[in-house]
């Protein structure tokens, strides 16, 4: 028995949280097309690692880089949390950064020139990582 799209997004929409969601996904082509739109409609990049897998994803299925609307990337370093002092804050920028995989802009460029509808686009880039990627965006 086939439900509406609406039904659909309605029961996807009562779910908890992204594991659920995914679970779901597996369910049937109806729940498949509505999980992935929630799946993917936001996403938020903090590891580096799942972001490169993630964007490789993106940029080889185009029916799921279509559904992103939002895109955050975050890079920031452990040890200059918010909540230190200046002192503990110069001693972690003494140290070297760990330096991102080869693969990680690649991966985010190829990601976006797959979102063709992607509206918001966030990058904040708060380590000591060489910060000249713009060249990223070039589609």
């Amino acid at each position: 028995m086939e439900l509406t799209l609406e039904a659909y997004r309605n029961i996807v929409n009562y779910l908890g949280n992204r594991a659920d969601i995914a679970t779901l996904c597996r369910v049937s082509k109806g729940f498949q097309s509505a999980c992935e739109r929630a799946l993917y409609n936001t996403l938020h990049l903090r590891d580096a690692h799942v972001a490169i897998s993630l964007c490789n994803t993106l940029a080889g299925q185009q029916r799921l880089a279509v559904l992103v609307d939002a895109l955050t990337i975050h890079l920031s370093d452990d040890e200059s949390d918010s909540d230190s002092s200046d002192g503990e804050r110069e001693s972690a920028y003494s140290v070297e950064p760990t330096p991102l995989p080869d693969a990680y802009w690649p991966a985010i460029a190829g990601a976006l020139q797959k979102t063709t509808r992607l509206r918001y686009l966030n990058i904040y880039i708060d380590t000591l990582t060489n910060k000249a990627v713009a060249w990223v965006l070039n589609g």
